[in-house]
């Protein structure tokens, strides 16, 4: 074949993939000569680098703690996060907070010259709420209790989880308010990766957020189409809770997946509320997890209203998605994005994700 034709091939195979792939160059190139519009005068800004790591000290004793400073120090580290999956860590039982041990962490990397982002650990709830408040427990679809046996087994629509929570972000924030080694806050690492319940209280709840958003029976018969089988509503009270794993209409599904949405976003707004009432001066750059498969929320349509930095957990399966998602974290703020976790190499398999406790966090 003469090389004109074999590039004229080429141009046909392959200009889907050029356009996309130069799409997202010209997407990437606006968003690193934008992100560096000044946004505070006291938060990262333009010539900086951070890279860390995500540590958690309870797994650590004294003398290892020193060790691991050493050597982030030596390694050039200039960033931590840390905070996340402790809650029971600073509060043992409830109202009873112990923060002299972090204070000593906290002390010993600001001498190392190591910043913190200070994640608040509202999720894993720990087992003292579960007992103390029942109504944190995960229902099941089949109407049985789920214990908390893995991390994010907490209903975060529970008013008691809701208030709890609240209390341990404000105690933690008014903590380390001023403490100079803090560099910004994290919110309930990966959040979106939580459950949805079942209990009768969640369906009272749903009901209330179909009323509001549809106001009359009428409409959300229409919306769901109900005509179909034979499953009109007389009123609200006849909604079943729609089921995340089926049988059952793509309607119902998508408003049950709003509905978990709107108390995500909530509970990220009232743990905003409190940064900005007790640390105003510090940015917010929190691993969200917003995509998650198994609850998720509307990162898009909410980040504004409590993100100051983008951030994710960065764990690209190729090129392209990593890059669209990575965009799409930022979003069109002016700030740059943080990777609070990332995978080394391509390709985030789980055994790769697995070991992400320890991998760098970095902002570029």
């Amino acid at each position: 074949m003469p090389l004109n034709e074999i590039w004229d091939d080429m141009k046909i195979r392959f200009s889907g993939k050029f356009a996309v792939l130069l799409a997202l160059t010209g997407a990437l190139t606006i968003s690193i000569n934008a992100q560096y519009f000044p946004v505070h005068p006291g938060w990262p800004g333009p010539g900086q680098l951070f890279v860390g790591t995500c540590y958690q000290p309870i797994d650590r004793s004294p003398e290892q703690i020193d060790q691991d400073i050493a050597i982030m120090k030596r390694a050039g580290f200039n960033v931590v996060r840390m905070g996340d999956l402790s809650w029971d860590s600073f509060e043992p039982t409830q109202g009873k907070f112990v923060f002299e041990w972090f204070d000593r962490i906290m002390d010993k990397m600001q001498t190392a010259g190591i910043r913190v982002i200070l994640d608040i650990p509202g999720s894993p709830a720990p087992i003292w709420l579960h007992r103390a408040y029942p109504g944190v427990d995960i229902i099941a679809q089949n109407g049985s209790r789920l214990p908390p046996a893995e991390r994010y087994m907490d209903n975060i629509s529970d008013p008691d989880y809701v208030r709890e929570a609240a209390t341990l972000a404000d105690a933690l924030t008014k903590r380390y308010a001023h403490h100079p080694a803090v560099i910004a806050v994290g919110y309930d690492n990966e959040i979106g990766n939580g459950f949805m319940s079942y209990s009768e209280a969640d369906r009272q709840r749903f009901i209330a957020w179909l009323k509001k958003n549809y106001g009359m029976i009428e409409v959300l018969n229409k919306a769901w189409a109900t005509q179909r089988w034979s499953r009109r509503l007389n009123r609200f009270e006849d909604v079943d809770l729609p089921l995340a794993d089926g049988p059952g209409p793509s309607e119902r599904y998508l408003d049950l997946h709003r509905y978990w949405s709107d108390v995500t976003v909530a509970r990220l707004g009232e743990l905003e509320a409190i940064r900005r009432r007790n640390m105003p001066e510090v940015p917010s750059i929190s691993n969200l997890w917003d995509t998650a498969s198994r609850r998720g929320f509307d990162y898009l349509a909410s980040y504004k209203s409590y993100v100051s930095f983008g951030a994710e957990g960065f764990y690209p399966g190729d090129p392209i998605s990593g890059a669209l998602g990575a965009l799409m974290t930022k979003g069109d703020l002016g700030t740059p994005i943080w990777f609070n976790e990332f995978t080394a190499g391509g390709g985030a398999t789980m055994a790769r994700r697995a070991g992400a406790a320890c991998t760098p966090t970095c902002r570029c």
